[in-house]
């Protein structure tokens, strides 16, 4: 009867560590915290506007892309881009989801692709809810223009972002200037 008994109590251990371990592993490996999900909701909506040269297959027309690029906005967002274009100056704005998404299917057929490569993120939380946060990062965009000129342009970006009832962070404001290029 003791060896049956050692038998469960060694059974019982050995569950026991499988259970702690994966724990563990999990913990240290799979969970994702706050700062990692506002740093690939981030890299999602780069991802997401960026745009493939024709037959690359990977452009998303129309209501979809509409759709799509709203869901990283809030509905009332604050967005300044601004640069420098064939010696001039500008500035885009937009105050709401809608005036957002208008401006960037003005914009898109402009270029015949968009690269975006992001460093040096960081993310700061508001309060300790972790339901708002910061972000700063540095952007290099390059492409191609309709008339093939090809461009490469570094930007700070700064934006405010929130993690809405549905558990998705979006923007609520974001800012994107020029930074000095030494081509």
């Amino acid at each position: 009867m003791s060896g049956l008994r050692f038998n469960r109590t060694k059974w019982i251990a050995l569950v026991a560590l499988i259970l702690i371990t994966s724990a563990a592993v999990w913990f240290f490996y799979f969970r994702t915290d706050d700062a990692t999900a506002v740093r690939s909701r981030l890299r999602e909506a780069v991802a997401f506007a960026e745009k493939q040269p024709k037959g690359s297959g990977m452009n998303l027309q129309g209501a979809g892309m509409a759709h799509g690029l709203g869901d990283f906005f809030t509905a009332e967002t604050d967005i300044e881009i601004s640069g420098e274009s064939r010696g001039q100056t500008y500035t885009l704005t937009a105050a709401t989801r809608a005036q957002l998404i208008s401006s960037y299917f003005m914009l898109r057929p402009l270029l015949t692709s968009l690269s975006v490569s992001l460093a040096e993120i960081e993310v700061t939380f508001h309060d300790d809810s972790r339901k708002a946060a910061t972000v700063e990062c540095s952007a290099m965009a390059t492409g191609f223009t309709q008339n093939g000129d090809f461009f490469r342009e570094g930007r700070l970006i700064s934006a405010e972002m929130v993690c809405e009832d549905d558990g998705e962070w979006r923007f609520r404001s974001l800012r994107a200037e020029p930074v000095i290029s030494f081509d």
